[in-house]
């Protein structure tokens, strides 16, 4: 055997993100922020685990916003606290169908 690494090659180019640990939360998207003309500028997930998450994608807010009240589940980082709420970043989510369980 060579000295050439030998590793699966999706271990090796795995992202940071997909190094640190993932977490998955189900609950409703929700507005959190807002500019004085009533724009949404921030938001959230409330978890159906009654845990309540800032979602850390500002560069993706028109994507979040058309979400709005839908029940979602996301997978991310979940990181550090910003204004005492749990911050999550999202690497991947989708919509959950109406009656489908928690």
């Amino acid at each position: 055997m060579s000295g050439r690494d030998r590793s699966h090659p999706i271990d090796r180019d795995m992202t940071r993100m997909e190094r640190e640990t993932l977490e998955t939360v189900r609950g409703i998207v929700i507005p959190l922020g807002w500019a004085e003309d009533g724009t949404v500028t921030t938001v959230g997930i409330s978890g159906f685990d009654e845990r309540d998450f800032l979602i850390s994608s500002p560069d993706r807010l028109d994507r979040w916003i058309s979400l709005l009240r839908k029940e979602v589940e996301v997978v991310g980082v979940v990181t550090g606290a910003v204004q005492g709420l749990q911050t999550i970043r999202v690497s991947d989510y989708r919509v959950l169908e109406k009656g489908e369980q928690q």
